[in-house]
Formats: structure tokens, C-alpha cells, sequence
């Protein structure tokens, strides 16, 4: 019987498409083109079931986000004019801030 598996497709640095199979943890391969790594990543699913019995992870894909976050800390006061008192900001609004977390 077949199952369907929800694969996770990354390129790297090094221009390489990574795949993750992610109800099998560790599970993942690599190769320079889609095709290839569709066909790696099937091959690596079936080694993993051949020497693991998986532990089912039941997970419905919704969809895939990317976000955006940054260190606004040094960008923000970065972009502040220089007439402004940046030991002041840092004190009363950033480092509460960043100390909360």
C-alpha cells in the first residue's frame, strides 16, 4: 500500500536542492536537481523503512511560510539621526525588550 510522505525542499549555500522527509526524522538527501532528489528522496524513504519501524506522526500539511525576523536592535538605531540620544533609547525601550525574553 502506498502512503504519501510530506518532503521539505531547501536549496543550500552551495546551490544543492536538500530534501526532509518530515514524518520520518532524519530521513533527508541531497542533490543538484529536482528530479534527482525526488528520486534520492524516494530511495532514502525506503532505506528508512527497510531499517526502522517508523513511529506514526500524524501531521496534515497546511502550507509552507516564510518570515521574516531581524536583530532590529543595531538596524534600528542604526537608522536613527544622529541628534538622537541613542543611550536613552537603548535604556527605556530596547533593553526591557530584549531582556524579557
Amino acid at each position: 500500500m502506498a502512503k504519501k510522505y510530506t518532503v521539505v525542499i531547501e536549496k543550500d549555500e552551495n546551490d544543492w536542492f536538500v530534501s526532509e522527509v518530515v514524518e520520518l526524522p532524519g530521513c533527508h538527501t541531497q542533490a543538484k536537481t529536482i528530479d534527482e532528489l525526488l528520486a534520492r528522496t524516494k530511495e532514502a524513504i525506503e532505506g528508512y523503512l527497510e531499517d526502522v519501524q517508523p513511529t506514526e506522526i500524524a501531521l496534515e500539511f497546511v502550507g509552507v511560510q516564510q518570515i521574516e525576523v531581524c536583530n532590529f536592535k543595531k538596524p534600528f538605531l542604526d537608522s536613527l539621526p544622529a541628534a538622537v540620544a541613542r543611550h536613552d533609547i537603548d535604556e527605556v525601550f530596547l533593553r526591557p525588550l530584549l531582556n524579557s525574553r
